[in-house]
């Protein structure tokens, strides 16, 4: 298993030197959710492999909001 699951997807941000990345869980399913990342969003290695088969495109854009 990858360091980042199956696939890991680099968001540029606006600035220079900004940015966040979306990857799987690593085969630890139970981890997701939690905090177990350096920042990253994770997500269930299914998921991960689900977007980015349906969904996700180089550049696409992606808005990330507080969940309230």
């Amino acid at each position: 298993m990858p360091a980042y699951g199956h696939w890991f997807m680099r968001l540029k941000g606006d600035y220079i030197g900004t940015g966040i990345g979306i990857h799987g869980s690593t085969g630890n399913h139970y981890s997701v959710p939690g905090r177990g990342s350096e920042g990253c969003i994770r997500l269930r290695d299914d998921d991960i492999i689900h977007l980015k088969k349906n969904y996700a495109f180089i550049g696409m854009k992606v808005f990330i909001e507080k969940d309230e």
